[in-house]
């Protein structure tokens, strides 16, 4: 019972999180700020908990998961050291960039919160479904991310690189597609060795 309480409102938080963050932030930066991968995530991610889905929570596992933690790293690290180790995070300290920076926390909570879940929910079976799925939206997002917004925005890091060991080239994009879809692979792959150590 408790656990299915912690379930619920994680769920519910989440979907809170993933309406309010990209509304508050487009009062900010434009309507584009919608199209964030992060934030849809954060939306089906708290479906699938509220309605013990695994599929959908680790169809957008794949996709959000070692990005967050890259931001996670970079973070720390320049909290630490004062300086950038990937440079995801150096909006972050931008001294003119006021409280909705505090926003971005949610890349810190997120992940322990759903992978608590879904060790709550129990993975019933791994299928291609799920990386299927994950492939599916990443290009739909790119599509969309490609062709309204703008370029200047870079929303999702599409028009160009967000990190400083990806230089941007005339073969960024292509390097953006195989990353994302690598990811997708590593992370689901990962999360089913993990299960498999837990039977």
């Amino acid at each position: 019972m408790k656990t299915e309480k912690n379930n619920f409102s994680i769920g519910i938080f989440l979907i809170i999180l993933g309406i309010l963050i990209p509304i508050i932030m487009s009062v900010k930066n434009g309507p584009s700020q919608i199209f964030w991968f992060c934030y849809l995530a954060l939306i089906l991610i708290g479906i699938g908990i509220l309605k013990k889905n695994d599929f959908l929570i680790l169809s957008q596992l794949n996709i959000i998961m070692i990005p967050n933690i890259m931001w996670v790293v970079d973070f720390f690290y320049h909290l630490i050291t004062g300086g950038p180790l990937f440079g995801i995070a150096n909006y972050f300290f931008v001294t003119d960039y006021n409280y909705f920076k505090l926003l971005s926390f949610q890349h810190i909570f997120t992940p322990p919160l759903v992978l608590y879940s879904l060790y709550k929910i129990k993975i019933r079976k791994f299928s291609k479904k799920a990386w299927i799925a994950s492939f599916l939206q990443i290009a739909i997002i790119y599509l969309l991310t490609k062709t309204i917004t703008f370029p200047e925005e870079n929303i999702n890091c599409i028009f160009q690189s967000c990190v400083n060991f990806i230089p941007t080239t005339e073969y960024y994009e292509i390097i953006w597609i195989i990353s994302f879809f690598f990811m997708a692979i590593f992370t689901n792959l990962f999360l089913k060795n993990v299960r498999a150590l837990n039977k």
